[in-house]
């Protein structure tokens, strides 16, 4: 997004949502299916069934984001972005950890109408059974050359593979 510090903020360029993804087609199929396994197993289908999910090439510090937004008046989801390099071998826990975070935001925003890491998410949180803190003291394995895309696509948990 780039933003013009002469112009009014109703001029200014405003992000667009889904942002892009780098995602290969094989991963562009394997998001929604972890998504849905997530939301049922999780989450008790409570989430949309149809949210974007994509990855983004353009994180350096974090390994995701929830965009909430208000559309005709109703709390929504603009997307869910992951780091890329969660796809990377040996990330696996993180991967999994990061999306039912975000997926909490999700819940927390459209069902609790909160926003950040308040009582309310640490709640949903919980319940999700991912780690309760903003960021994670846990590495990632991350490429050593960011111009190198990543084409892996994990193997999908067990019972999302069942049920796919």
């Amino acid at each position: 997004m780039r933003i013009w510090p002469g112009l009014a903020p109703a001029l200014r360029a405003q992000p667009v949502y889904p942002g892009p993804c780098c995602a290969t087609p094989d991963q562009k199929r394997y998001l929604p299916r972890l998504y849905l396994y997530l939301n049922d197993s999780r989450f008790d289908g409570r989430l949309p069934r149809t949210l974007p999910v994509r990855l983004s090439n353009r994180f350096r510090t974090r390994l995701g984001q929830m965009v909430p937004g208000i559309v005709a008046g109703r709390r929504v989801v603009l997307e869910i972005a992951l780091n890329v390099d969660l796809m990377l071998q040996g990330n696996g826990r993180e991967r999994l950890d990061t999306l039912v975070h975000e997926m909490a935001h999700a819940a927390d925003w459209l069902f609790s109408g909160g926003e950040g890491h308040g009582p309310s998410w640490r709640l949903w949180a919980r319940r999700a059974g991912c780690q309760t803190v903003a960021c994670t003291a846990a590495p990632i394995v991350q490429r050593v050359d960011r111009s190198v895309r990543v084409r892996r696509v994990p193997p999908l948990p067990l019972g999302a593979r069942e049920a796919a």
